[in-house]
């Protein structure tokens, strides 16, 4: 693992993110104890709006998108969008089951949208999960949605073309790759067949100073040191926590704490240097390798979380983009380690 110094060196601001947020005429505001999650929810509903009305002519595009409604363990029915390239392989697609972020409390099928065509240009097919947000559903509600999507992905996975010797993996970005992880040790706990073959987990915050390893507990700095960083701070950290209500001592929440890594697949990890949960993957990502599980990291210095969404134009997301697909194929490459 990294040492301190090298770990402290991380959070040096990157010069070009510097300068465009300087030029940039848009401020994002960090969430904290302050913050009305509805109105929050609005601007967001605002920007859903826009964002759909900007959508291209579904023609034009390589791959197609189709909405369904499935029912979870509570009779509860969810939305889920399925991503498939135009052309389906004769026998069948490797499946990334994926979880937008948004902290647990906002969020829709748009934004993993990229993510998920990224994965149809790979020949595979995106299962996009609508799960319930809190403070309404705080967890376990949300990660047992997305466990039951995977479900329901398995079940009926000849009928959407899915081949799942091909590939069975689940991923997502910041709350959604939390989600993910703790899918993941949902499915090794129950016992799920077939077991899944890889993780995507992209700014994760799935560790705490109390869950973290004594060992590796002296590596947990982020959160101090980027405490008023840009995007989100620690006050956000919290905010998010007194919404989603994580139980401390679950393994499902936090899987550091598992007794027992046996069964995690292959994990790809993304975290950014300017970011209060930056070390919540660079732990993570010891843990995994210390129980012999093979990992592939991506760490970007000086960057803020989920920085890529804000410039999307600049050098450093455009190697954001190309890391994500690189970490999808290294995935998606079973004789990879």
């Amino acid at each position: 693992m990294l040492s301190i110094e090298e770990i402290l060196a991380l959070a040096e601001p990157n010069a070009e993110f510097t300068e465009l947020q300087q030029k940039s005429p848009i401020r994002v505001g960090a969430w904290n104890k302050k913050t009305d999650i509805n109105q929050i929810r609005g601007i967001m509903a605002k920007v859903l709006e826009a964002k759909v009305a900007a959508k291209p002519d579904p023609s034009t595009l390589p791959y197609v998108e189709e909405d369904v409604h499935i029912t979870v363990r509570d009779g509860t029915s969810i939305t889920i969008r399925i991503h498939k390239p135009k052309v389906v392989a004769d026998d069948g697609c490797p499946v990334l089951v994926a979880f937008h972020g948004g902290g647990f409390v906002i969020g829709d099928l748009e934004g993993v949208g990229p993510l998920c065509q990224l994965f149809t240009t790979l020949g595979g097919i995106a299962v996009n999960v609508d799960y319930r947000l809190a403070p309404e559903h705080p967890f376990p509600v949300p990660v047992q949605d997305c466990f039951d999507a995977v479900k329901w992905t398995v079940d009926n996975a000849k009928n959407l073309g899915i081949n799942l010797s091909k590939g069975l993996l689940v991923g997502g970005e910041s709350a959604g790759a939390d989600l993910a992880l703790g899918v993941a040790r949902l499915w090794i706990d129950e016992k799920q067949t077939p077991k899944l073959t890889g993780i995507f987990s992209s700014i994760s915050g799935a560790v705490t100073e109390d869950t973290a390893p004594e060992m590796y507990r002296d590596r947990f700095l982020s959160l101090k040191q980027n405490a008023s960083a840009p995007v989100v701070t620690a006050d956000s950290i919290e905010f998010i926590k007194d919404m989603y209500k994580p139980d401390p001592r679950s393994p499902v929440a936090y899987p550091v704490i598992s007794p027992d890594l046996t069964g995690i697949p292959k994990t790809y990890f993304q975290a950014c240097g300017l970011d209060p949960v930056r070390d919540c993957t660079l732990i993570m990502e010891q843990v995994w390798k210390d129980a012999g599980i093979p990992t592939k990291l991506d760490v970007y210095p000086g960057l803020p979380h989920g920085f890529w969404a804000l410039f999307p134009q600049a050098e450093f997301s455009k190697k954001h983009q190309r890391d994500q697909k690189a970490g999808l194929e290294w995935l998606l490459h079973k004789d990879s380690a």
